[in-house]
C-alpha cells in the first residue's frame, strides 16, 4: 500500500514538473521574444528613411512577427529573417542587431547605411545569409564573422570597406558565396581561402588587392565562379588555376600577371564557358608566335586595344557574342595573315576602318548576325575564302550603299529578299558559285554597278535592266545565261557591260557583233579604278546574232 502511495505521488510529481517546465520554456520565450523586439527599435532607431513609409509598421502595437520584413519561427516565434532590401534606408546599423540570436537570413542590400559593419554580427551563430552590398558603409571586414560557422552566403559589393580579406574567414568551411568586389579592400590574398572547401563562387574584383594569387586556391575544386579582374594583382598567371576542373566563369583582366598561359589552357579548364573582364592590353604583348584567339561567348567588356597589331602572326580572332564596345582597331589591318575575324554579337560602334582591307584569308560562312545591323551603308567581304550560302536576311540591310561578297567561294542561289535593300548602289557578287536566275532586284532603281561574272547563273537577263538608268556597269560575263540580250538601256554602251563567255545568248545591239566591251570579274571591286578610268578592254564576244 506504501509502495502504491509512493508511486502515485511520484507520478502526480513528474506531471507537475513538465507543466511547470513547459510554462517556464513559455515564459522564457517570451522573454527572448522581448528581447527581439527590443533589439529591432533598437535597430529602427538609428535608421532615417528615405521612403517614408518602409518602417511604418514597426510599432509596439503590432506583433513584431507582422512587421514589414521580419520572419519569425512558427514554434518559438523567434526572429530567424530580416530582409530589409532595396527599401531607401540610411543611418547606421546598430550593433543591437547582434542580439537576434536566432537570426538565420539578414538582408539590408542596396540602402544607404553608413557607419561600419558592426562586430556584433559575430554574435549570430545561426546566420547563413548576409547580405549588406550596395550601401555606403566603411572600414574593414570585422573578424568576429569567422564565428558565423554556419554562413553560406557572404554579400558586401559595393561599399567603401578598406583593410584587406580577414584570414580569419578561412573557418567559414559552410561559405558558398563570397562577394567583396567593388571595395577598397588592398592588400595580398590569404592563404586561408584554400581552408573555403564549399566555395563555389568567389567575388573580389574591382580592388586595390596585390601581390601574387596563393596557391592554395587550387584546393576550391567546386569553384565555378572566380571573379578577380580589375586588381593590382601580379607574378606569373596563377597555376593553381588550372587544378579548377568545375570552374565555368573566370575574370582576371586588368592585373599585372606575367607569363604565358600553358598551351593545354583550354584542356586544363574544359568546362569554362564565360571569361569576363575588360580585354587586358596584356595580351598584345603575348610572343608573335600566337595563331589564335577563341573569346567568343563570354562576358568580355571594354574595347579592343589597338596593340592587337602587334601580333602579325595571328590567324584567327574570335570574340563574337560578348559587351565589347568602342571600334573595331584599325591596327587589326596590319594582321595580313588572318584567316577568321568574329567581332559579331557585340555592342562596338563606329566605322568598320579600312584597313581591314589587307585582311584576304577569312573563311568560314558569313555570319547570319551581320544581317542584323540594319544601320549599316557598306559591306565589304570580297577577296577571301568565305564559303556557304548568301544569308537569306540579307533583306534587312534596308541602308546598305555598298555589298561585295566578290571572288569567295559561295554557292547556292541569291536571296530574293536582297530586292528589299532599296538604297543599293554598287553589288559584286562575281567570282563565287551562285547559281540559278538573277533575283528580282526591279526595285534596286540606284544601282550604278552591277557585277555577278565568274558564276553559274542561268535563265534570262531581266529586260528591266534596261530600264535602270543609273546603271553604269554591269557585268554578267562567265555565266550561262540565255535567249536574247536586251538593247535598251545600259545595253546600248558596249564600253559599260560584259556578257562575253554566255554560249548561249543571242541578239542585242548590231555594233556587238564587231565590238563588244569584255570587263573582266576582278573591276567588280576595284572600285577607284573603275570610278575614274575608261573601261576600253576589247576581245571578242560570243553574242550571237538573232535570227
Amino acid at each position: 500500500m506504501i509502495m502504491k502511495l509512493f508511486l502515485l505521488l511520484a507520478f502526480n510529481a513528474l506531471i507537475l514538473f513538465q507543466i511547470l517546465d513547459a510554462r517556464f520554456i513559455h515564459e522564457a520565450s517570451k522573454l527572448d521574444g522581448n528581447a527581439d523586439r527590443k533589439a529591432l527599435l533598437v535597430f529602427k532607431s538609428q535608421v532615417f528613411e528615405n521612403n517614408r513609409v518602409a518602417l511604418v509598421s514597426w510599432y509596439d502595437s503590432t506583433p513584431f512577427c507582422q512587421w514589414k520584413g521580419v520572419t519569425c519561427g512558427r514554434k518559438h516565434k523567434r526572429v530567424t529573417g530580416l530582409d530589409l532590401g532595396g527599401l531607401e534606408l540610411g543611418g547606421i546599423i546598430s550593433p543591437a542587431i547582434g542580439n537576434l540570436s536566432f537570426l538565420r537570413s539578414l538582408n539590408l542590400g542596396e540602402n544607404s547605411f553608413g557607419g561600419t559593419i558592426p562586430k556584433e554580427l559575430g554574435m549570430l551563430s545561426r546566420l547563413q545569409e548576409l547580405n549588406m552590398s550596395y550601401n555606403n558603409l566603411k572600414g574593414v571586414i570585422p573578424t568576429s564573422l569567422s564565428n558565423c560557422s554556419g554562413l553560406v552566403t557572404l554579400v558586401l559589393t559595393s561599399n567603401n570597406l578598406e583593410n584587406g580579406l580577414p584570414s580569419e574567414l578561412g573557418s567559414l568551411s559552410s561559405l558558398e558565396s563570397l562577394f567583396l568586389s567593388k571595395n577598397n579592400l588592398s592588400g595580398r590574398f590569404p592563404t586561408s581561402v584554400g581552408n573555403l572547401t564549399s566555395l563555389k563562387k568567389l567575388s573580389i574584383g574591382f580592388n586595390n588587392m596585390d601581390g601574387e594569387v596563393p596557391k592554395t586556391i587550387g584546393r576550391l575544386s567546386q569553384l565555378i565562379n572566380l571573379q578577380i579582374s580589375m586588381n593590382n594583382l601580379s607574378g606569373v598567371f596563377p597555376p593553381a588555376i588550372y587544378n579548377l576542373s568545375s570552374l565555368r566563369y573566370l575574370s582576371i583582366g586588368a592585373n599585372h600577371f606575367s607569363g604565358r598561359l600553358r598551351p593545354d589552357f583550354g584542356y586544363m579548364l574544359a568546362t569554362l564557358r564565360e571569361l569576363g573582364g575588360e580585354f587586358p592590353i596584356h595580351v598584345a604583348n603575348l610572343s608573335n608566335d600566337l595563331t589564335k584567339i577563341f573569346l567568343g561567348g563570354n562576358l568580355i567588356s571594354g574595347g579592343i586595344p589597338h596593340e592587337i597589331g602587334n601580333l602579325i602572326n595571328l590567324q584567327a580572332f574570335a570574340m563574337e557574342s560578348n559587351l565589347l564596345t568602342q571600334g573595331i582597331p584599325a591596327s587589326l589591318g596590319k594582321i595580313s595573315g588572318l584567316i577568321l575575324l568574329a567581332l559579331h554579337s557585340n555592342r562596338m560602334s563606329g566605322e568598320v576602318p579600312s584597313d581591314l582591307g589587307n585582311i584576304t584569308r577569312l573563311n568560314g560562312t558569313i555570319p547570319q548576325e551581320i544581317m542584323q545591323l540594319e544601320s549599316l551603308v557598306e559591306l565589304s567581304m570580297d577577296r577571301n575564302q568565305l564559303s556557304g550560302r548568301f544569308p537569306k536576311d540579307v533583306g534587312r540591310l534596308k541602308h546598305v550603299g555598298h555589298l561585295s561578297v566578290a571572288d569567295n567561294r559561295l554557292h547556292g542561289n541569291i536571296p530574293e529578299t536582297i530586292g528589299d535593300c532599296l538604297n543599293m548602289e554598287e553589288l559584286y557578287l562575281g567570282g563565287n558559285a551562285f547559281d540559278g536566275a538573277i533575283p528580282d532586284v526591279r526595285n534596286l532603281r540606284g544601282l550604278t554597278h552591277f557585277n555577278l561574272s565568274t558564276n553559274n547563273f542561268s535563265g534570262n537577263i531581266p529586260e528591266y535592266l534596261a530600264n535602270f538608268s543609273s546603271l553604269k556597269n554591269l557585268d554578267l560575263s562567265g555565266n550561262n545565261f540565255q535567249g536574247a540580250v536586251p538593247t535598251k538601256g545600259v545595253f546600248q554602251h558596249p564600253g559599260n557591260f560584259s556578257v562575253s563567255g554566255n554560249r548561249n545568248l543571242c541578239g542585242g545591239m548590231p555594233e556587238l557583233n564587231s565590238f563588244s566591251s569584255v570587263v573582266g570579274s576582278k573591276f567588280a571591286y576595284e572600285k577607284e579604278e573603275e570610278k575614274h578610268q575608261p573601261l576600253d578592254d576589247v576581245e571578242s564576244s560570243n553574242i550571237r546574232p538573232f535570227l
